[in-house]
């Protein structure tokens, strides 16, 4: 591509100079249609035209307008941006290549699977001040995404909950084990002749509810909901 990069380069510095993005902004793949033999053509099924040169552009979502693209040039294709290190991946380093000169102007990023990732989004987040918003392609059971979920909260949150006034008695009882050590939520063991298996709800049964759940604590061995009665039991003294 050297005999056309000067004018790639000089369509690149007037996209930017001319005009500057509103809020949202998106980064996505495009592949201009190419049927003659080139050592950088691109296969992507997905397109409407399949083979062709593939190019990594930044828009703006309101309008459209192409305000920075890359062209692929291979897999040794050189960046330019300082914010890649060698352990940066490869996807990655394409987002901050393009993004990099709208850090700190709060624009919120818009990208796909194929760019995001946890690491990406925390990233733009805390070190560049610029919001992400994206899919994620999760390889995980929803029932043990939303598991992992409440762990995470609770390893945030739960401390600090202890010292903010809210209704109902907050735990002050260091030594009751339910309110001191890691819990985890899993379905009711199945028992011979249940296909279903179930447990009463220990917060409900206090409350006067007849509620029985498929989920129980794993530590506790008592059956719990899966919405409110689980973070009662495991942080309330009195719940």
């Amino acid at each position: 591509m050297f005999k056309i990069y000067p004018v790639i380069c000089h369509l690149n510095i007037k996209f930017q100079t001319v005009y500057l993005p509103n809020q949202n902004i998106a980064i996505d793949e495009s592949l201009t249609l190419w049927k003659g033999r080139l050592s950088i053509k691109q296969y992507l099924p997905l397109k409407a035209s399949k083979f062709g040169i593939k190019t990594s552009e930044l828009c703006e979502s309101r309008t459209g307008y192409l305000w920075c693209f890359l062209m692929y040039t291979g897999k040794n294709m050189v960046l330019q941006s300082s914010l890649i290190t060698p352990e940066t991946p490869k996807i990655a380093a394409v987002v901050l290549e393009l993004l990099e000169p709208l850090f700190g102007h709060g624009h919120t990023l818009w990208i796909d699977n194929f760019f995001n990732s946890p690491e990406l989004a925390r990233k733009l987040k805390i070190k560049h001040s610029t919001d992400c918003i994206g899919t994620l392609g999760r390889n995980i059971q929803q029932l043990l995404y939303r598991v992992q979920l409440v762990e995470g909260v609770f390893m945030k949150y739960a401390r600090g909950a202890e010292t903010h006034s809210v209704p109902g008695q907050e735990a002050s009882d260091n030594t009751i084990r339910r309110l001191t050590e890691r819990h985890f939520l899993r379905k009711v063991p199945p028992k011979t002749g249940k296909s279903k298996p179930q447990r009463r709800c220990v917060v409900c049964s206090k409350h006067g509810k007849k509620k029985t759940s498929v989920y129980c604590c794993q530590i506790c061995d008592v059956g719990l909901c899966l919405e409110d009665c689980f973070l009662l039991y495991h942080t309330k003294l009195n719940y």
